[in-house]
């Protein structure tokens, strides 16, 4: 697997400062911090390749998903990334926004930036809006 930290770190470090961080906490529109994320294709790291993704391991993508904590990324990257993959595997077309993955009665503190959340509910995936 080619190393894809460093390519990785420095999309973070251009698009996701602490100021940048600060001001999505404090309810700025974070779309343009969505969109260099979602631009550089990283979401799809654990999507298969056959599905248009890069096919990797939740091993391979675990230090990208560090990356994310060290930057405080107020984001649901990591959940995306993994909603998408088990989208792919669904079948079901994955959506260009943010998703949160709803795992129980709690709400996830990413759902405010989200588009969608994805549920599993009797053994089925299902994305909502």
């Amino acid at each position: 697997m080619m190393d894809l930290l460093e390519p990785f770190e420095k999309m973070l470090a251009d698009h996701v400062s602490p100021a940048a961080v600060r001001a999505v906490e404090q309810g700025s529109d974070p779309a343009e911090m969505w969109a260099a994320i979602a631009d550089s294709g990283f979401l799809d790291a654990l999507v298969p390749e056959a599905a248009g993704g890069f096919g990797l391991s939740l091993a391979e993508v675990a230090p990208l998903l560090m990356a994310l904590g060290r930057y405080a990324v107020p984001l649901p990257v990591g959940e995306t990334m993994l909603a998408r993959a088990l989208l792919a595997d669904a079948g079901i077309e994955r959506p260009a926004g943010a998703v949160v993955l709803v795992t129980g009665a709690l709400p996830s503190p990413s759902a405010r930036v989200a588009g969608h959340a994805l549920v599993e509910r009797q053994g089925r995936v299902h994305l909502i809006d």
